[in-house]
């Protein structure tokens, strides 16, 4: 019996081939392009356009009703296409309003790696896991409801929820929700705790103006 993509995909290890962003994990969209085509060459994707202004015009991004930037990516394997959606973000991860092109590029090729995790490759990764399926996972900490594996995976959850948060009240929601994690953060993983700290900030910043 033919395996299927997702067979295929999630049981390859992309330790080697991932980038570090701050306190977030993302995989080489060149590795994660060529090693998709290795094993469906004829696998294809598109960034998608969208159409602004009045005359109209087309741009490779769109924006929610705050002005926030969106980038999407479809990714075709065999008969079956994902269509993902990604955030435009600053170099500190921030989503942006006004982006600039570098800042468009890098965001459509982080979402086409995400789309092609969908399919299966390196999909552990965004799931908050250190190792694929085929491979012997580290035991969760019996200590506390935590592990690090899955503090890293709550703090890149509320990285982005601060990046979007829009009141005063939505953020302190928010900060109450992921106050065991950045507990654990904070004796466990102090420099994720740091960054995090400063994220916080930021958003009491934004949504006080």
């Amino acid at each position: 019996m033919t395996k299927s993509v997702w067979e295929t995909l999630s049981k390859i290890d992309v330790g080697e081939n991932t980038e570090q962003k701050g306190n977030l994990t993302y995989l080489s969209w060149a590795w994660a392009w060529g090693t998709l085509k290795d094993h469906y060459p004829d696998a294809t994707f598109e960034k998608h356009w969208f159409e602004m202004g009045e005359p109209s015009y087309k741009i490779p991004y769109a924006m929610d009703k705050q002005g926030y930037a969106y980038v999407m990516v479809s990714v075709k394997v065999l008969d079956h296409t994902i269509c993902e959606t990604f955030p435009v973000l600053d170099h500190r991860n921030n989503s942006v309003k006004t982006p600039n092109s570098f800042q468009i590029n890098s965001s459509l090729q982080r979402c086409l790696a995400k789309a092609i995790a969908y399919h299966g490759l390196g999909h552990y990764i965004y799931a908050g896991e250190d190792l694929p399926p085929a491979i012997s996972k580290p035991k969760k900490n019996e200590k506390t409801e935590y592990s690090r594996t899955s503090a890293k995976l709550d703090g890149r959850a509320l990285h982005d929820r601060l990046g979007i948060v829009e009141t005063p009240t939505e953020l302190e929601s928010v900060i109450d929700e992921y106050e065991p994690c950045m507990k654990f953060l904070e004796d466990d993983l102090p420099d994720w705790h740091a960054d995090l700290t400063e994220h916080i900030e930021t958003a009491k910043k934004r949504v006080a103006a």
